[in-house]
């Protein structure tokens, strides 16, 4: 299908979003049609929207589940998607059915007991633009949503089928070949829908339209970026991530931009031009005008989308209340506005905060909240009973640096890894916020992200949830907390209370790695909870929706990698919010493949078992091998096991040999790769680092986080022979961020000291000196003859006699360390060298009695 000529100005932009061209979900079953637009009245505990009305605020006029029966309240059914999908959804509730959307597919099920009334499938037309989707509007007997390939879709909410006064397979309003797409949830209000593109990341121009809610005509759209002063047009940005919120009164539509474009580049912007971008904006939904702005990220360095949707209340009834808004974002602050005077009242931190007001230069700068910090997906709730509002966070930071050098991106971030390693991030807080003063009240951190929605109640109830699946109940004015539910997968988005048959349920959609993950995914549930559940629940199983024809199941598997590495390009050099994964050939392998998704390091998200069955992560090996590591020998990876090391000469040199090239030993005396593409900024050299990187495991794999040699430092060797240079890592990951001073039992993070150094209690680790590498390419040790000259070059070795070497292997601590290495990422004992260190240095002195011949073969 050809896109009409009349599509408004876009821009073309390099992507650093993992959402970028995931082109993986092609056609399912062909879009239909559909009975003529009906209508149904709404109840008052209805979900219309995924924040459940206009306002936005969240709170049901429910007080069955009380503060003294909440503990009894288990599992009555859950319905089992079986799809390989993201799943940062909310969820609908009208009358006696919940709606619930993936990117491919919108699904209707019985809220009382899971039952499944209808699935429509999406035939895509178009590449798709995003693997995720936020979900759908009700209004009058239909459904609305965006599609990830550019459509905006009405369905008859009784049926599923398309409505037959629309055009056939929907309206076209996004252009996927320039990074247009739908992610967001749109809002139905009088026969219109409005809805907005993303991503901004993409370098779009941003917009919001409204269409007809009966014919699909397009009514009006509203630019989120504005033109120079010389009609030039903006780098762009300002896409819809979320929803949208409406005062019916008044007639306003609300809504939070996202970020600018380039995301972490100001000196490229265009005067005037991105005015609108992190900002609440209101529009007159009659006509799309703009009535006021108000900007709360004026110049974002951070990509701190304000991309929630606002909550709009009255702080009192009485003739002194004021009209309110509020707002959140990635920035980790929320922002109560007057809406009559339109200016801010309050400016409240509700996760951690530093160097969020510093100005970003072309040196690597800690900040908090990182991109994927602050607040995502859903609104604060409201509880107008005590007039507070409830909001949940993302604690999570990152390292920024701008750099006009910086190819392309001109700046660049890296999610603060070492934290995440160390079990100590990401994690999450619920904060308790006066809405009329912006005063905390009571603050409480999750052991995870908090990004569900939460809701409040009549019997002064708030129901949240982390992700790593527990559903959280405080009660609402103390903060305390209730009961906690272990659901076992993600609690990444949709959470709503509802009554059916005089009976309160609590919904969620549970499971699926989601942008900002944790070690927690769980396969794709939607779970109903109630006071007469039950230790053994309904369970509705789905069959999976049947393959997109022409796409394999390795692409239709990788899109959940996608999301946050990148598409196959990207992912192998740059990645996105997650690290590239380029140099992880040994995952090109089925059987290791699986060891790895099954013991992830934190905070990836633990897809397999669960997200991905054997079968999927099977094709998925296969399609890593042939679009992402591209294997080959006159290809960037080589996909081979590690070479084994093989050496001839005496007996003596051969046992030196073994320990010298046991995986505790060689993996960190490695070779830079001279295929990779270097990766993030080195600002000393005004370059990107080489890809010179530690290895791990017996298996020999390259480290993971991205870890690089980095920069080197000066030291003192113990023997007093001169200065080495080893490598101490990146700014933003330096080996002791998270190396500390013994092995981590919990982690699997191992440490020592160096009882000789200018400080014997600090961590000791880094990466040997970049002359001592004891391979002839990554992952391929020096054979025997080569290695022992090497080791015997004075030039090489730090400046070392024979006896100075064996003085190293009988008296240095990481040497020391490789006999007592602790346990694995994996929960298991890491092996030792061959031989005992005793018989290491009684080989070293035999050698050295023998002259240190070195083997001539």
């Amino acid at each position: 299908m050809k896109l009409p000529l009349s599509f408004p100005r876009k821009f073309r932009g390099v992507s650093l979003a993992a959402t970028a061209a995931i082109f993986l979900l092609c056609p399912f079953n062909s879009r239909g049609q559909a009975p003529a637009f009906g209508g149904t009245a709404p109840r008052s505990d209805d979900w219309i929207t995924v924040n459940k009305d206009y306002r936005s605020q969240r709170y049901v006029d429910l007080d069955q589940i009380t503060p003294a029966n909440v503990a009894n309240l288990k599992e009555v059914c859950e319905i089992q998607l079986n799809e390989p999908n993201l799943f940062s959804t909310g969820l609908l509730k009208v009358g006696r059915t919940l709606y619930v959307t993936i990117a491919q597919a919108t699904y209707a099920l019985d809220a009382a007991t899971c039952d499944l009334r209808w699935r429509q499938p999406i035939t895509y037309v178009h590449t798709p633009g995003t693997g995720n989707n936020r979900g759908a509007a009700y209004l009058d007997g239909s459904l609305f949503r965006g599609t990830p390939d550019g459509y905006v879709i009405a369905l008859n909410a009784n049926t599923g089928k398309p409505l037959s006064t629309w055009p056939a397979g929907g309206v076209l309003a996004a252009d996927t070949s320039i990074g247009e797409t739908f992610v967001s949830a749109p809002i139905a209000w009088q026969g219109k829908v409005f809805i907005g593109i993303g991503i901004s990341d993409e370098g779009v121009a941003g917009r919001l339209m409204a269409f007809d809610a009966k014919s699909g005509q397009e009514l009006w759209n509203f630019q989120t970026t504005l033109d120079g002063p010389n009609g030039e047009p903006a780098n762009a940005g300002g896409g819809l991530w979320t929803s949208y919120s409406l005062d019916p009164k008044t007639g306003e539509l609300f809504a939070g931009v996202a970020n600018p474009y380039l995301d972490f580049n100001r000196t490229m912007d265009i005067p005037g031009t991105i005015a609108f971008t992190d900002s609440v904006i209101s529009l007159n939904a009659a006509t799309g005008r703009l009535n006021w702005y108000y900007q709360a990220v004026p110049n974002d360095q951070h990509d701190w989308d304000l991309a929630v949707p606002p909550t709009l209340y009255r702080t009192s009834k009485g003739a002194s209340g004021k009209n309110m808004l509020a707002i959140t974002g990635k920035g980790g602050r929320v922002f109560g506005i007057d809406r009559t005077s339109r200016i801010p009242v309050f400016d409240t931190p509700a996760t951690t905060l530093k160097n969020d007001q510093v100005t970003v230069g072309n040196t690597w700068l800690y900040v908090c909240p990182g991109l994927q910090g602050g607040a995502m997906f859903n609104s604060p709730a409201y509880d107008p009973g005590n007039g507070a509002l409830y909001v949940g966070m993302n604690d999570h930071c990152a390292w920024y640096i701008q750099n006009d050098d910086i190819p392309n991106l001109k700046g660049f971030v890296v999610k603060d890894w070492p934290a995440a390693a160390k079990l100590k991030a990401p994690r999450g807080w619920i904060t308790a916020i006066n809405g009329t003063t912006g005063a905390v009240l009571w603050q409480y951190q999750a052991e995870s992200q908090v990004q569900a929605g939460m809701v409040t109640t009549k019997s002064g109830l708030l129901f949240a949830g982390d992700t790593h699946g527990n559903l959280l109940v405080f009660k609402a004015t103390t903060g305390k907390l209730l009961t906690s539910i272990n659901t076992g997968g993600a609690l990444n988005s949709g959470l709503i209370s509802y009554s059916v048959g005089g009976e309160q349920y609590v919904a969620a959609t549970i499971g699926g790695p989601t942008e900002n993950p944790s070690t927690v995914a769980g396969a794709l549930r939607v779970v109903v909870f109630g006071l007469h559940g039950s230790d053994h629940p309904k369970m509705v199983k789905l069959d999976r929706l049947p393959l997109p024809a022409g796409v394999s199941a390795g692409a239709l598997a990788y899109a959940s990698c996608a999301q946050c590495h990148g598409p196959p390009a990207q992912a192998a050099a740059i990645g996105g919010s997650a690290p590239p994964i380029g140099r992880q050939s040994q995952l090109a392998d089925p059987a290791l493949l699986k060891q790895f998704l099954a013991t992830v390091p934190p905070p990836m998200p633990r897809l397999y078992p669960g997200v991905l069955t054997d079968n999927d992560v099977e094709a998925l090996a296969g399609y890593l091998s042939t679009n992402v590591f591209k294997c080959g020998p006159n290809e960037p990876q080589r996909c081979a096991p590690p070479a084994q090391p093989m050496s001839g000469g005496t007996q003596a040199w051969q046992a030196i040999y073994s320990v010298l090239t046991s995986p505790r030993c060689i993996n960190c005396h490695p070779v830079a790769s001279p295929n990779l593409k270097p990766y993030p900024w080195n600002p000393v050299t005004n370059a990107a680092y080489p890809q010179d990187y530690p290895r791990q495991g017996d298996d020999r794999h390259p480290h993971y986080y991205n870890v690089l040699r980095g920069d080197m430092f000066a030291f003192e060797t113990a023997e007093g022979t001169g200065l080495v240079y080893p490598g101490k890592g990146t700014p933003y990951e330096q080996c002791t961020s998270c190396h500390g001073t013994h092995n981590d039992p919990v982690t699997g993070i191992p440490g020592t000291t160096n009882p000789a150094g200018p400080d014997p209690a600090a961590p000791f680790w880094a990466l040997a000196p970049a002359s001592m590498a004891w391979e002839s390419a990554p992952g391929v040790p020096l054979r025997g003859r080569q290695l022992c000259a090497n080791l015997l070059n004075k030039k090489l070795n730090g400046n070392r006699e024979p006896k100075d070497l064996l003085n190293h292997v009988a008296t240095e601590p990481l040497v020391k360390w490789s006999y007592d290495p602790g346990i694995g990422q994996n929960g298991k004992p890491r092996t030792t060298p061959p031989i005992s260190q005793a018989a290491l240095v009684q080989a070293f002195e035999q050698w050295i009695a023998e002259g240190t011949p070195c083997p001539t073969n």
